[in-house]
Order: C-alpha cells, then sequence, then structure tokens
C-alpha cells in the first residue's frame, strides 16, 4: 500500500490533534533502515509511539522491535532526543511531511520525510541545511547530501487542497487534455488517486470514460463539488468508513478510509479508525520486510539448493532414460532372426537403428554404435553388441544411487534451513501494546477495601498525582523523610469502614520513599485531607517541582514496615498486568507473587531473580501464565520497583492462581 496525499493530510492531522503541546522525544528506535520508531512523553499524558518511515507517520498501538540498523539512528538520538514535538506539516497534497522539533536551547530541527518512489529521510537545520540522510541523490532537478539545503522536489499537479472552479474549467479547455477522458484528466491534473477520483465523478453521475471535450460547464462545476466533498470527507474523517483489505492468509493489504465503489468487497473487514488500519496495513508492511531481511541469506542458500536438488533429479531421470534407451535397442537386435549382421549393409540391422535413433561411427578406425550420447563398441554379433548395449545401461543406472544419495543429502540441508528460516520469522513478530488506564504510568494498586491507590514515581508525576488527579474525596498520603512520593487514596474519603486501607496505603507510601534507598526496616507516614495541600508556594519562597506544602493536622502512621509484594494479577482470558504494593493488597488478587523487603541485591539483578523465581514456581504449569511470564521484559519489572536494592522473602502462587479457583470451585 503506498498513501496517497489526502491520507497523509488525514494521518498528519490526527497527529497533531493526538499529540498537542508538551510531548518530547524520549527515545528513538530504529525498526528498519527506513523506518524510525519516536517514543514521545508527556509529564501527565499517556505516551504516544509515533511511527515514522518512508512509507507514511502514523501512531502505532502494536510493540515494535530493532529489525535492522538504521543509519540515521546516531544522528537523530543527538540531535533530536529530549526535543520538543512542535508540529507536523504536509508539503500541500505532496506525499512530504515535515516534523519539527525545538531542543532545549531554542533550537529547531527538522525532519522531512518523502514516501514517494523509494522514499527518503533528511534530517534539516531550522535554515534546510541537511545534517543527515537515509539517501543521498543527484537527478536532474535537485541534489540531496548532507552540507547542502534541502530542495524539495517538484510538484506533481495542481495542490487538490486548494484548486478553485476557475482553475479546473481553465484546465478543461487546455489541448493538453483533449484527447483524455474524465477520470484521467482528473487524476492527471490533482495527482489524486484514482478510487478518489472514480468516487467524486460517481456522485456527480458522470462516466469516467467521458471526453473531457464533451463535458459542459455544469459538469465541471458538478465535479469540482464532489471531488472537494470527497477530499473534505477524507482529510477530515467526515463520514469514514474505514476498512481494511485482507489478503487470502489474513494478512492486511490495504487500507480505506471512505466508503467508495470498490469499498464493497467480501475481503474488507471494518476496523474502528483509519489511524488503526494504516497501523495494521503499514505495520504488516514493515513485519514483512523485516521478516525478509532477516531471512534473505537463507532465501538465497535455499534457491541454490533447490537448484542443485532439480539438476540432481534431471541427470536422475536423464540416466534412466538413456537406460531404457539402451536396453530397448538391445532387446530387439535380440529378437533378430540373425546372429551376424553387417554394420554396413544390413537391411534389418538397419531398420533396427534408424527406429531407435542409433547409428554406427567410425572413430580413429574403429566402429561405435552411437545411442543417447553413448559409444558403445561395435560388433557383427548381435548377441555381444546387445550385451554390450546391457552392461553399458546397468553401469548408467548404477550412477543413480550416487545421484540419488547426492540428493538425500540437499533435501536434508533445505528441510534444516526452512527451519531455521520459519524459526526466525517467528521470532520476528510484533505484539499489540494494551491500552492502559491512566493509572497505569504511576505507582498503583487496590487495597483490600476495593480502593485505588495512586502515587507518584518522581518529581514530574508527584506533580501531576496532585495537580491533575487530586480530587476533594481522596485521601493523600506522604512519608515523614525527604524524598517521598505523594499517594492518593482515591475516593475514600467518605467510604472508609476500617483501617485496612490507611494501613496499606501507609504502607505503600513509606516503601516507595526515600526510606527503601536508605536500607530502613520501618518508617512514619501521615495522611492529610486534599485542602490541606496547597499546589502553589507561599509568598516569597521557592518549592521545587513535585513538592507541595501540607497545612494543618497531620495523620501518622507510625513505624510502618518497609515490605512489597510483586503480584502478577490476571484479567479475563489471558491477559495479565504486573501490580507493586503492600502483600496484605497484592496477595488476594495475584496469581503469583514475591515478597520483597530492602537488601542487597540491585534492581536489575532482582528483576532477573524475580523472573526466575516465578518460572519455577509454573515449573509443571502450562499455559498463558507461563508464556506470559517467560516472555516478560526485565524492564518491565524494573518500573515497578523502587529505587534501591532487594531482598527476595518468597515466590509463591497467590490467591487468585487459576488451579485453586478451580478446587473451591469442585
Amino acid at each position: 500500500m503506498q498513501l496517497s496525499g489526502l491520507e497523509l493530510r488525514y494521518l498528519v492531522n490526527e497527529a497533531n490533534l493526538r499529540i498537542g503541546a508538551g510531548y518530547y522525544v524520549s527515545d528513538i528506535t530504529g525498526i528498519t533502515s527506513s523506518a524510525i520508531l519516536l517514543k514521545l512523553h508527556h509529564p501527565v499524558e499517556p505516551d504516544i509511539m509515533l511511527m515514522i518511515s518512508t512509507q507514511g507517520l502514523w501512531i502505532t498501538t502494536t510493540k515494535f522491535k530493532s529489525i535492522e540498523q538504521n543509519p540515521l539512528i546516531y544522528i537523530l538520538s543527538r540531535e533530536i532526543e529530549r526535543s520538543k514535538i512542535q508540529r507536523i506539516e504536509q508539503t500541500g497534497s505532496e506525499r512530504i511531511f515535515t516534523v519539527k522539533f525545538q531542543k532545549h536551547d531554542k533550537v529547531e530541527r527538522l525532519l522531512i520525510v518523502e514516501i514517494f518512489g523509494e522514499g527518503n529521510i533528511i534530517l534539516c537545520s531550522d535554515e534546510m541545511n541537511i545534517i543527515g540522510i537515509l539517501k543521498s541523490i543527484e537527478v536532474r532537478h535537485r541534489v540531496l547530501r548532507v552540507g547542502l539545503k534541502y530542495v524539495f522536489p517538484p510538484k506533481r499537479g495542481e495542490d487538490v487542497f486548494n484548486i478553485k472552479l476557475e482553475d479546473l474549467l481553465s484546465s478543461k479547455n487546455s489541448p493538453q487534455y483533449d484527447e483524455l477522458n474524465v477520470a484521467r484528466w482528473i487524476g492527471t491534473f490533482t495527482s489524486m488517486p484514482r478510487r478518489f477520483v472514480e468516487e467524486g465523478l460517481r456522485r456527480s453521475n458522470i462516466p469516467p470514460e467521458k471526453a473531457v471535450g464533451l463535458l459542459n460547464n455544469e459538469e465541471v462545476q458538478s465535479i469540482y463539488s464532489k471531488i472537494n466533498e470527497v477530499v473534505k470527507e477524507v482529510v477530515t474523517g467526515e463520514n469514514h468508513a474505514p476498512a481494511i483489505m485482507v489478503d487470502s492468509n489474513g494478512n492486511p493489504i490495504d487500507a480505506f478510509p471512505i466508503a467508495t465503489y470498490d469499498n464493497k468487497k467480501p475481503e474488507l473487514r471494518s476496523v474502528p479508525t483509519f489511524m488503526e488500519a494504516i497501523d495494521q496495513v503499514l505495520g504488516t508492511q514493515i513485519l514483512k520486510i523485516a521478516k525478509g531481511q532477516k531471512t534473505l541469506r537463507f532465501e538465497e542458500q535455499l534457491a541454490l539448493l533447490e537448484h542443485d536438488l532439480d539438476q540432481q533429479e534431471k541427470a536422475k531421470e536423464e540416466v534412466i532414460l538413456k537406460g531404457n534407451l539402451l536396453r530397448n535397442l538391445a532387446k530387439d537386435l535380440m529378437g533378430m532372426n540373425q546372429i551376424e549382421a553387417s554394420l554396413t549393409s544390413d537391411n534389418e540391422f538397419d531398420t533396427i537403428l534408424t527406429h531407435h535413433n542409433a547409428q554406427i561411427v567410425k572413430e580413429k578406425g574403429k566402429d561405435y554404435l552411437v545411442l543417447a550420447e553413448q559409444f558403445i563398441p561395435a560388433t557383427n554379433n548381435l548377441p555381444k553388441l546387445a550385451s554390450y548395449l546391457f552392461t553399458r545401461a546397468k553401469e548408467l543406472e548404477h550412477g543413480i544411487t550416487t545421484i540419488e544419495a547426492a540428493s538425500q543429502k540437499i533435501k536434508v540441508r533445505l528441510e534444516d534451513l526452512r527451519n531455521k528460516s520459519t524459526r526466525i520469522e517467528n521470532k520476528i513478530q510484533f505484539r499489540k501494546q494494551e491500552a492502559k488506564e491512566w493509572y497505569e504510568r504511576y505507582r498503583w494498586c487496590s487495597t483490600s477495601d476495593g480502593f485505588l491507590l495512586v502515587g507518584g514515581k518522581d518529581a514530574s508525576s508527584n506533580s501531576a498525582i496532585i495537580r491533575k488527579h487530586m480530587t476533594d474525596s481522596d485521601i493523600v498520603f506522604h512519608a515523614e523523610i525527604h524524598g517521598s512520593p505523594f499517594f492518593l487514596l482515591k475516593n475514600a474519603k467518605d467510604k472508609l469502614d476500617s483501617d485496612v486501607s490507611i494501613s496499606q496505603a501507609a504502607q505503600a507510601t513509606v516503601s516507595f520513599s526515600r526510606a527503601w534507598k536508605e536500607g530502613l526496616s520501618s518508617a512514619d507516614a501521615y495522611w492529610v485531607l486534599p485542602t490541606q495541600v496547597k499546589k502553589g508556594a507561599p509568598t516569597g519562597q521557592f518549592l521545587p517541582k513535585g513538592a507541595f506544602v501540607v497545612e494543618g493536622k497531620r495523620n501518622y502512621v507510625r513505624n510502618v514496615e518497609l515490605k512489597l509484594a510483586l503480584g502478577i494479577v490476571t484479567h479475563g482470558i489471558d491477559k495479565y498486568s504486573i501490580v507493586c504494593g503492600p502483600q496484605s493488597a497484592v496477595l488476594p488478587k495475584s496469581s503469583l507473587y514475591v515478597t520483597l523487603v530492602p537488601g542487597g541485591l540491585d534492581v536489575v539483578t532482582t528483576a532477573k531473580k524475580i523472573k526466575s523465581e516465578l518460572i519455577k514456581v509454573l515449573s509443571a504449569s502450562e499455559g498463558s501464565l507461563a508464556a506470559y511470564i517467560k516472555q516478560l521484559a526485565i524492564d518491565e519489572l524494573v518500573k515497578v520497583l523502587p529505587t534501591g536494592s532487594f531482598k527476595l522473602l518468597a515466590a509463591k502462587k497467590g490467591d487468585s492462581f487459576p488451579a485453586l479457583q478451580k478446587e473451591s470451585i469442585s
């Protein structure tokens, strides 16, 4: 699939709407040599994964992995990582878009992406000087390489977003379009895809094959109106009926934003949004390219082996054919009524030789019978000549064993290469990213009473917890130590029936505070009401980011033990999440869990050991839970743990382990 300028404009508009202000590039990953994934981070909004490739741009929900080296990654990391993304712009209706970034020193960088032809990605300064380029080019109308100024390519047709009726009427009267039909005229004049042109003509009730010279002004006005209508629907999302076309294997191969004349086929499937359709189609194309790159060497070796095997089979068939020809001639010679035959003047002998396409030739003074490229010593004694033929046939057929042995070795190598290629292809899979709740970007768990407990991870998220998510119905927690997160016990102010949630919230607060890094065994926490937390600094004072003033009475929870449990929580069928919090809150909801206290292992070693211990607990178990833990990335475990060192106390099955659930039901 190739994106048109119309579809690109929709994606650009949608990306600008979704990204908004405040997002910056937190990570850059080269997926393929022509596809780059930008992780965009915002202090309070969810992360956005923006795919930029020579096929287009789209916001993806797929977990892409780096497949091959991208030559621009080093330059992009140096020039735009940590930069704020300002805006994405399209050049007219051309298949070119520019992503504008602003660095901390207010210097701008422009990432220009061309998605026509073989495509290109060019990083420029704010003065359009090329800093990095995917493919240097030198053609008649422009030269692009590092150090030169970027030059846009010549326009392809008129800008479809700015065409006026007068332009269309004037074009209709131009001699260059006289011999064209209406569909080709509009397509050439605007560079619109044929399916959108024909949709506009269908709505105008004008046959695409009608000659341009036969159009009257009213028909041109109708075409102008309906083409603009189609453009508006595609670009704005109005009346979108997004669908994907799939091949015989169910793989998405094309995407449609609106219903068109060719949009009624059985191989079409509806999808919620056109952005999702593009994610599926172009993401699958990237996966196909990635698999092709990884298995290219195997494919070349397979092609050579298959050629060798084919040659061996042909050789075997040729040997069998030659052997049969020799045997058949020998049988006919044995059936003659004479023992002796003249090699030069025997009519019956000559007739048999001619029938079998054989002949007698003289080489170096000796006579030979030539058949199927085989030279057999010729003799007047027919039984002896037939015996020579049978012997040569056996000698040829004996070589079949050698050919078959060689063929079998080739087949074994072919099977081995195919298995290796298949294993590599199976490894290259991009998983769908699960949509996350807002609180999953912070520290969180549910208390035993069912209240959501959510807290900050750093200064930015600490600030977001208070400024964005705190409401009057919450209870606010903080540890009596410098370097403590704020935790909110959501909607619990007037609903608590016991002190259980208070105790669990206090334990989470102290465990995720600096007390863990200091290696303390216990610490104090307190809770207050939202009205006691002041978001602004007192007059003449300064508060660092993530810090707030707490006024009035503090309700203390003393000597709270620093202790956490990391649990694997099951949601529905084959869906899991990692939760870290007080053991009494985590254990009842977990299928598996480990207990942690401050200790001597660093966080990465701890994460690896957690994964190892959880797998051991499941050593006799099968199914999706075991598969989930085995594929679990170490980073996923690291990011839910507090800062500091650790000691593992236990790894056990939780109260929600599937086997226990089955036992309780029975």
